[in-house]
């Protein structure tokens, strides 16, 4: 029998003091949809945490959506249970991170600010690994040590300036989240004057790239 399913990003949301912020982290894999490098990883995963052989995945889309064949539902079922763990998202992101992947050091310290995946809530772990992201060249990974600049969590001093540094370094990158961040910050005026038209630049560029919450203020700014 096929059975299809899902594998979302362990760390697709968070909450902003701000603004409600959907993420979707790249996997940092190359080939296919960063969505369809997840699932066939942690697909792989799974089979091998769960022990299961006899389920077989047959095509993933690149929305992330995947089309798996059993003769077994409970095999499925532990497979599917496994996709939707958060504690293995967070293994594959630490492997990952300490083998020198940027996007899993971003993903990893996401998951480490928000205390998911069975790891003990850490604004300072969740710095450690964004720094790292950033200082190998991930744009999200320095968008998010913006935030943490901005806002003065994680042990380190409120600097608005220094946030601004990182938004604009991430969107240098083309990542979508750096992008929406210049536009937050450049509507709401940190560090100085607010500038409509440039954050409606941003949040257009970044809505572009597939961000929803960038095309959600384009639209609140155009009224």
């Amino acid at each position: 029998m096929r059975i299809t399913g899902s594998a979302p990003f362990s760390a697709s949301r968070r909450a902003t003091a701000l603004a409600l912020i959907s993420l979707t982290v790249s996997c940092g894999c190359a080939g296919g949809t960063a969505q369809q490098q997840w699932a066939k990883t942690k697909f792989a995963e799974c089979k091998t945490t769960t022990g299961v052989d006899e389920v077989t995945l047959d095509r993933v889309q690149p929305n992330g959506h995947w089309i798996a064949t059993t003769q077994s539902r409970s095999d499925f079922a532990k497979i599917e249970s496994c996709m939707q763990d958060d504690a293995v998202s967070a293994r594959i992101y630490r492997r990952q991170a300490e083998g020198g992947n940027a996007a899993a050091m971003a993903n990893l310290g996401r998951m480490y600010e928000e205390g998911r995946g069975g790891l003990t809530k850490s604004d300072v772990d969740a710095v450690l690994w964004y720094r790292r992201g950033a200082e190998a060249g991930n744009g999200q990974a320095m968008a998010s040590l913006g935030l943490m600049y901005e806002r003065g969590r994680g042990g380190l001093v409120k600097d608005l300036d220094e946030a601004l540094r990182w938004y604009r370094k991430g969107a240098d990158t083309g990542d979508r989240f750096a992008m929406y961040c210049m536009g937050r910050a450049h509507e709401m005026g940190l560090g100085g004057s607010s500038d409509r038209r440039e954050a409606m630049e941003w949040y257009r560029k970044a809505a572009a790239s597939g961000f929803p919450p960038a095309a959600e203020r384009l639209r609140s700014l155009q009224e």
